[in-house]
């Protein structure tokens, strides 16, 4: 019998009732709802927690579970694959299907790649048909037909028009045998070492799993870090792990595993050697070479090219390998100093190594300048000096300073590098940092007591010169030698004295002339007489 819309017949006349696919006329079965309309309600209605829809139908819920639930039907089938195709209503116990009364949903799964009907109750198959025959179109064989895509995992579940086993194929629905129902991505699993690629192919299938061409394929990985791929579905692995890549075609995934691997460790039946011996010493910016050879023992050595010599450094903080080369069979590398320290040095051959410890020395000194000089010093008075300590670069250095006087009778120095004078005379202070020293002249001078001047009065005429001098006594009324003394007078208008002590009398008076020497003062009185007529001036030189 045919009709207008897809009818779903039951298994047994009388006994077992499908509800017909968007029937208007339903008799006593208002309670049912059809596929398609339990479809619809399912278009609008998010899962719940347990991935269940549940849709309204005239005011009553209507629980789906077996897109979300795995029914295994004994390891053979997975419901998650099937297609929902309506609502069945037993009333009749003991009939041919075997179900107790009740209402079931209805599926359709491949097993085997055989289709196969089942029929389910709050989430439980709890019967699969014996044999599936579908609705014959002029003596050929039907698989399922499925108008639109619903609600599912993937959208695998959807409203189906369509046929169940013994059933009768209606007007046949038009259907899109374009759309993209699933996206198969092979090789589903592959495992590539680091630095290794491999090709993915994506093949997109309608709802015949017939495969479809000239659809835009997307790609993205689940961790780039781990394994990247291209528009084209090209895969580059880059570290260990796993990533997933998908391939998208019309909001159609499809997804693979690859694992990458690390790649193995190339071996070397062979020895490394460095000539260099341990305990090498450098410093900052000088640079030590170290020589190394690969060698491989076949019934006699073999030396290994010196190309496959790799060097590096333990701490670059210390040693960084500023440069490298080969020289015939051996490799060298030139060891750069950075700071005082000691680094191992490596040469790699494949997995064979050898290592030689070289040691980085502080900068070395390579001035030492003392301040301040020249350097004259009071008699019993105190005067702080420094050392500036520098390397190469004439940059400071702070290093250890050893002080020493060449006479510490004349002077002593402390170890701080303070400097006091015990008695007049000359010598020198010595500045040593590591093996470099400086050397500096110091001279100990003892300070004028008293200035002593004389002709004291002293008388001169008007118009006349005469010397003034000053002797000069330490606080034990020794004589001091070579001090220079300042002259002045009180009244220029009467006397007038030079800086080498020659007084002039310059008008009849009284006044005072004054001798200075390292803050010390002493003074003499003169005075200025008128000449008399016919009186020869002259020059007096007075001696001591």
């Amino acid at each position: 019998m045919r009709h207008t819309h897809f009818a779903l017949a039951g298994f047994v006349a009388g006994a077992v009732l499908v509800a017909p696919l968007g029937a208007q006329d339903r008799g006593s079965r208002q309670d049912a709802p059809t596929g398609a309309e339990i479809a619809q309600a399912a278009k609008a209605t998010p899962l719940d927690e347990a991935n269940r829809l549940t849709a309204q139908f005239q005011g009553k819920p209507i629980t789906f579970t077996p897109a979300a639930a795995n029914f295994s039907l004994g390891g053979a089938a997975d419901l998650r694959a099937g297609r929902f195709v309506g609502v069945l209503h037993n009333e009749i116990a003991g009939d041919e299907t075997g179900l107790p009364p009740g209402t079931y949903n209805l599926f359709v799964a491949q097993v085997g790649g055989k289709w196969r009907a089942f029929a389910e109750s709050n989430g439980t198959v709890v019967r699969e048909a014996i044999r599936v025959r579908f609705a014959k179109a002029e003596g050929a064989e039907r698989k399922p037909r499925f108008r639109e895509k619903g609600w599912g995992i993937d959208g695998a579940i959807c409203c189906v028009e369509g046929m169940l086993p013994g059933g009768e194929l209606g007007d046949d629905p038009t259907e899109d045998a374009g759309a993209v129902v699933s996206v198969v991505v092979s090789p589903a699993t592959t495992s590539i070492g680091a630095g290794q690629s491999v090709q993915l192919k994506a093949t997109p299938r309608n709802y015949l799993n017939d495969p479809l061409s000239g659809l835009q394929i997307g790609w993205t990985s689940s961790n780039p870090a781990i394994a990247t791929v291209g528009a084209t579905g090209f895969v580059r692995a880059m570290a260990s792990g796993t990533a997933t890549l998908t391939a998208i075609v019309d909001g159609v995934v499809g997804t693979a595993q690859v694992t990458v691997t690390a790649p193995a460790t190339p071996t070397c039946d062979c020895t490394v050697k460095i000539h260099t011996p341990s305990g090498t010493v450098t410093s900052p910016r000088k640079r030590v070479r170290v020589t190394a050879r690969a060698e491989r023992f076949f019934f006699s050595t073999i030396v290994l090219s010196p190309q496959s010599i790799t060097w590096s450094s333990s701490d670059p903080a210390v040693a960084i390998i500023a440069a490298k080369g080969t020289s015939g069979d051996d490799a060298w590398a030139d060891v750069e100093g950075i700071a005082p320290g000691g680094v191992e040095i490596t040469a790699t051959h494949t997995d064979k190594r050898a290592s030689v410890y070289v040691r980085v020395t502080s900068d070395p000194v390579v001035s030492v300048t003392i301040a301040p000089t020249p350097l004259s010093l009071v008699l019993g008075k105190s005067v702080q000096l420094t050392a500036t300590v520098l390397n190469e670069l004439n940059q400071p250095l702070t290093r250890p300073v050893t002080w020493a006087s060449s006479d510490p009778a004349l002077f002593t120095v402390s170890a701080t590098g303070l400097l006091t004078g015990v008695k007049g005379g000359s010598g020198s202070v010595m500045a040593t940092s590591e093996t470099v020293r400086s050397t500096a002249a110091v001279t100990v001078t003892v300070p004028v007591s008293a200035v002593v001047v004389t002709p004291s009065p002293a008388t001169v005429v008007a118009g006349g010169r005469i010397l003034i001098a000053a002797a000069l006594r330490d606080a034990a009324g020794t004589a001091l030698a070579g001090r220079p003394v300042a002259w002045t007078t009180g009244s220029a208008a009467v006397a007038t004295i030079a800086p080498d002590g020659v007084l002039t009398g310059v008008a009849p008076g009284t006044t005072t002339v004054s001798g200075t020497s390292e803050g010390v003062t002493g003074t003499v009185q003169v005075t200025v007489q008128r000449a008399k007529k016919g009186t020869l001036t002259t020059f007096a030189q007075i001696d001591f």
